[in-house]
């Protein structure tokens, strides 16, 4: 009785390694599994963090370029300010009005004052002259 004491257990001791190596079996398909889903996941992350990194450097882009046209804005503006009209109210300088008969000394005016009498006798003069 003894050697089939010692054959039960030894097949009872085979049993627990098959169950202990199935167990294992199960664990490696399983962590295959989530070894496939971290990658998966690894995956999809860097896939993001790209697409990401792909929309700020087209941001960035755009605002150089906009950046770069509103420089030449600025700098075309100052090349034509000499064309532009003086009262525009973008021009940052407004010139002061010319106070009503004031005439510089420097310059003489165009039209002189004259008497009433005066322009009365020179038009009589002009209608004799065209009419004789």
């Amino acid at each position: 009785m003894k050697v089939l004491r010692e054959f039960s257990r030894l097949v009872d001791s085979l049993e627990s390694i098959q169950a202990s190596i199935e167990r294992v079996i199960e664990q490696r398909r399983a962590g295959g599994d989530t070894i496939e889903r971290l990658e998966n996941l690894e995956l999809s992350r860097h896939q993001f963090e790209a697409e990401v990194e792909g929309i700020l450097l087209k941001a960035d882009g755009k605002l150089q370029a906009a950046n770069n046209s509103e420089a030449r804005t600025r700098t075309m503006k100052k090349s034509y300010e000499r064309f532009t009209d003086p009262l525009d109210p973008e021009h940052d300088e407004v010139e002061e009005a010319i106070q009503a008969g004031y005439v510089p000394r420097s310059q003489e005016q165009e039209v002189q004052p004259m008497p009433m009498d005066l322009e009365q006798q020179r038009k009589t003069l002009a209608l004799m002259a065209k009419f004789s």
